[in-house]
């Protein structure tokens, strides 16, 4: 599974961040760092989801 932030949509709200600070790390301005596919540790895919459910502008897209 893999994981990217569509970063002209991302607006700093952080819900991502809270799902799993390891998974959606954020920029030094409190955006999403993850603007580019990142592979999804094991284990880690629930919190994936979850990040992604979580964002209110659904910028978050994951690839299984």
């Amino acid at each position: 599974m893999r994981i990217k932030v569509d970063s002209s949509k991302c607006q700093g709200h952080a819900l991502c961040n809270a799902a799993n600070e390891e998974l959606f790390p954020l920029d030094e301005e409190g955006y999403s760092a993850v603007t580019s596919w990142t592979e999804v540790p094991a284990g880690l895919e629930e919190d994936a989801r979850l990040g992604q459910a979580s964002c209110p502008e659904r910028a978050i897209e994951i690839e299984d």
